[in-house]
């Protein structure tokens, strides 16, 4: 006996025989071979067992109490049904009328006792190689019939005489009729009558000239229900050929439902395209009034102060506004409001009209900080705030405070663009807690040499390139570090730039972030033009003796608005 081979398919093998010799024979071959083995000793366990243990094939003794082989074998079958189980009769009989019995019994082989080992393992390895073919066929079938079945298009087979000999359980839906009510069926029936006549002739036609027929192949065409009931469906036909005759294929898409939705959609896209211009319209009102609350003069002429704006295209939550105290103080403040659009401009002006009414009374920061934070408390929403960087600097005495809240860090930089003092954000956005819990004292601070305050968004730091990785604030120094004053901002720029252009060497590319706003201590606005990252800036030089740079005015207001880029 040899052990199983590489490649054979196990088997469970059902062994009906009433000598125990016999059966502990055959179950050690068998297990030899690598088979699982069932043992049954006489026809009617044998039955028993193959109800039970559904084997996959069975070794069937024909001369057994109760129940001889071959009526083991008519039961065995009947209950396989379909499933192909086959049998091979182990017998001493070996007369024509016994062969002939046991293969009108359904049996499908025969071997003599005593039993040639050998036969029969080259028996059982031809059979298992059958029954996993057969296994591999079925699994295919059974694939295909439910992919047919499951599919959303329905499918057709008809022959040369236009009879339908399949139809998938989505065409029966569609037609509403049964499978078996529709197979049998003529394909002329599932056109209009009026259409029918046109429709045979042309199926005709393409048959004699052996081309795939088609109720309106690779076109919409209107088709008739079991009701009478008609709708559109898109046909494709195609042919094959079985067992050398045609058969054609025909899948068909109702597209009654598309050709309504399209209408919709034309109806629809009309309305949105009235929605669109009235909502642009309402948008333009809406930017026109709110630069006319957020207007405020008096900056222009200023000594050490320089604008340059870049006006954004859309609503903004990042803002910049300045104004100047009768006592000539100037106060500048970044905020971002959480959110976009007109819903982040409409939350800032609660903050606005605190900022300018304080600041024409010259009222301290602190006191500027926390009424802006009663104001946002009271009138906006949970879940919304402002962070903000609120700057107040006295030029006649050189000295300067600042309130830095949910912003990224202030910094001080001297005249070689070294950070001389950092100015961290050690308190939360304005408009999260009530006044009682709200620090609102500002930092002081004064400077002798000259220098600059840098003030930025988060945008800046947290623009970052595919890969993830942020500008951050490491770059953003290294940028500055050596650059002239007024440079710093061009500076700025020239960084992200160089930034992007490495990560494009690497496959990357920089990618923008909302809210891209920073302001200087030099006045110098930027805004870079290829649209893969961008800054809005806002700058005031503060040089010692109050000697005056170059000047120009601010835009009507006082307000500068950074543009917000997408991500």
């Amino acid at each position: 006996m040899t052990e199983r081979k590489q490649g054979d398919p196990p088997m469970r093998v059902l062994v009906v025989d009433d000598e125990l010799a016999n059966r502990q024979l055959l179950q050690a071959f068998l297990m030899r071979m690598g088979h699982r083995t069932l043992l049954a000793c006489n026809g009617q366990e044998g039955v028993e067992r193959f109800a039970s243990d559904s084997p996959d094939l069975v070794l069937m003794d024909v001369m057994m109490p109760l129940m001889d082989g071959f009526e083991a074998t008519r039961r065995i079958k009947a209950m396989a049904g379909a499933r192909w189980v086959p049998v091979i009769y182990l017998t001493a009989l070996s007369r024509e009328e016994y062969v002939l019995e046991g293969l009108q019994a359904g049996g499908d082989d025969f071997l003599s006792k005593p039993l040639n080992l050998g036969v029969l393992e080259a028996k059982l390895r031809a059979f298992a190689r059958a029954l996993s073919f057969q296994a591999r066929l079925a699994g295919a079938l059974e694939q295909s019939r439910a992919v047919s079945d499951n599919i959303v298009d329905g499918v057709i087979t008809f022959d040369q005489a236009g009879t339908v000999r399949y139809a998938n359980p989505a065409a029966a839906r569609m037609f509403g009729y049964t499978q078996e009510e529709f197979e049998g069926l003529n394909v002329a029936m599932l056109v209009p009558e009026a259409q029918r006549g046109r429709q045979s002739r042309l199926l005709h036609y393409q048959l004699g000239r052996k081309q795939a027929p088609a109720v309106g192949s690779g076109h919409e065409v209107m088709a008739v229900r079991s009701d009478g009931s008609l709708f559109a469906v898109e046909a494709g036909v195609s042919e094959v050929s079985l067992d050398g005759e045609p058969c054609f294929i025909s899948v068909l898409r109702d597209v009654s439902e598309r050709r309504r939705m399209d209408r919709e959609l034309k109806n629809n896209a009309a309305r949105l395209q009235r929605y669109h211009d009235a909502q642009e319209a309402e948008n333009a009102f809406a930017r026109e009034l709110l630069s006319r609350m957020m207007r405020h003069e008096g900056l222009e002429g200023y000594p050490g102060l320089e604008f340059k704006v870049d006006a954004a295209e859309h609503f903004s939550g990042d803002t910049v506004v300045a104004a100047r105290s009768p006592q000539e103080r100037i106060y500048v403040m970044l905020a971002d409001a959480t959110g976009h659009g007109l819903a982040a401009a409409i939350s800032l002006l609660p903050a606005l009209n605190v900022f300018y009414g304080m600041v024409r009374r010259d009222l301290p920061l602190s006191l500027i900080v926390a009424e802006m934070n009663a104001r946002l408390r009271d009138a906006m929403p949970p879940g919304r705030f402002v962070a903000a960087s609120v700057l107040c600097l006295d030029t006649m005495r050189q000295r300067g405070e600042i309130w830095v809240g949910g912003m990224p860090e202030a910094l001080w930089l001297d005249g070689a663009g070294e950070v001389v003092r950092r100015f961290g954000s050690t308190n939360l956005p304005l408009g999260i807690v009530d006044a009682i819990d709200l620090d609102d004292r500002a930092e002081s601070f004064a400077w002798q040499d000259r220098g600059q305050i840098l003030l930025c968004s988060d945008g800046v730091l947290d623009a970052s390139n595919a890969a993830g990785e942020a500008f951050g604030a490491e770059r953003l120094v290294g940028a500055l570090r050596g650059v002239p004053m007024e440079r710093r901002l061009q500076a700025l720029r020239e960084g992200q730039l160089a930034a992007c252009r490495r990560d494009a060497r690497q496959g990357a590319r920089m990618r923008r972030v909302a809210g891209h706003t920073s302001i200087l201590a030099t006045p110098h606005g930027a805004r870079l033009q290829d649209g893969q990252c961008s800054s809005c800036s806002f700058s005031a030089t503060e040089q010692r003796g109050g000697a005056r740079t170059r000047g120009s005015r601010p835009p009507p207001g006082g307000r500068w608005s950074a543009p917000r880029a997408s991500s």
